[in-house]
């Protein structure tokens, strides 16, 4: 009982949010028929109560939203006042929010300050192991050791020999930004990807085009700048024949993996195969404006410009197979590093303490 009262995910937290949400509609209910002060029944106040402590819970906003009785109470505050928002926090957070768009339509896009290889993996490598949820994931793979392994651990740069043989076995000249990253390190450990851990990085004897029995892979759609062509041609019937030729990832380079994730370099042979298929609709009179418009919005997101985007070399893909499949791109190697830096500082607490919920609830940020 002790474990459905606590528990925050999963199907056992789903159950208790459903459970509370009954209950409350009830107890509305009750009240509406007169049932006010009836012994040992809990109070509308004290149920919301309850839900107000946890809407960090698996679906329990969810299912209070669904409730068409609850919204007789809520449209009125009841459950800002259970949580115990501050309207002068909830006013700062909308100027913040304002002040943040305004920048941003009057700015444009603002791209991250520029890092050192090594200042990205220290941070990667800091946070991994300081993340109380990363640490938590860590500590049970380690058998509860008494400190968490960093990605550094047991591993020493590469040598100019062991980059050279590399690239020969290969058969072509890596990018740089791997490179740099092989000299500080060869291979690197799991890191804490914002809710889950990332696969490890293989040190150089183990970076491989993909196998032979790997061809399922030389298939995927290939979609670097999440344009989705292949899901639009309904709205643009103009593109279905493009979209039935749209590029495949092809032949690529594995750098890590672990279960069903993966990490590759795509190839700049295979990015120019991917560039030309977008800008054959950007310069193309056959295709509608806002088809066009919405591609170059998708490319502008993933390479900062139209330009930047001409001149991508080789680019970064990450591969989870199995029944929620998802590919996600990245302009650079170095850029695939940048971005789990900024995801491994997200405290995410999936079993943590309350007053640490803010990222997942704002509302509790507004106390």
């Amino acid at each position: 009982m002790t474990t459905f009262a606590d528990e925050t995910s999963g199907s056992v937290a789903m159950d208790k949010s459903s459970g509370l949400v009954r209950a409350l509609d009830l107890r509305i209910k009750l009240a509406d028929q007169g049932h006010v002060d009836e012994d040992k029944v809990p109070s509308v106040d004290d149920i919301l109560g309850m839900i107000a402590s946890r809407m960090h819970a698996n679906s329990q906003i969810d299912y209070l939203a669904q409730s068409a009785r609850a919204w007789k109470i809520l449209k009125d505050g009841a459950l800002a006042k259970a949580v115990g928002v501050d309207d002068k926090k909830v006013q700062q957070l909308a100027e913040e929010v304002e002040k943040t768009f305004k920048l941003r339509l009057e700015g444009g896009r603002q791209r991250r300050p520029e890092r050192s290889m090594l200042e990205l993996l220290q941070e990667l490598a800091h946070n991994t192991v300081h993340n109380p949820s990363s640490r938590e994931d860590l500590m049970a793979r380690q058998d509860n050791k008494d400190e968490p392994d960093s990605p550094f651990d047991g591993r020493e740069p590469a040598t100019p020999e062991e980059i050279a043989e590399l690239e020969k076995r290969l058969k072509i000249t890596l990018p740089d930004d791997y490179k740099e990253f092989l000299r500080i390190s060869n291979g690197f450990g799991n890191t804490w990807g914002g809710i889950l851990h990332n696969p490890p990085l293989h040190p150089t004897t183990d970076v491989d085009w993909f196998g032979d029995d790997e061809d399922y892979f030389y298939d995927l759609p290939l979609d670097l700048i999440d344009s989705q062509i292949n899901y639009m041609t309904r709205d643009y019937p103009v593109i279905a024949e493009i979209a039935d030729d749209w590029p495949t990832v092809g032949m690529a380079i594995d750098i890590g993996n672990e279960d069903i994730d993966s990490i590759w370099l795509l190839p700049p042979a295979n990015v120019e195969k991917q560039r030309a298929a977008c800008l054959e609709i950007l310069d193309n009179d056959v295709y509608p404006e806002e088809l066009k418009s919405k591609v170059l919005s998708s490319i502008e997101d993933f390479a900062g410009s139209l330009e930047n985007f001409k001149n991508l070399d080789w680019c970064c893909l990450t591969w989870a197979s199995g029944g929620s499949a998802q590919m996600d791109s990245y302009s650079s190697f170095k850029d695939y590093i940048a971005t789990q830096v900024v995801n491994s500082a997200d405290e995410y607490y999936p079993h943590g303490k309350d007053e640490n919920y803010e990222n997942i609830c704002f509302a509790y940020s507004c106390r």
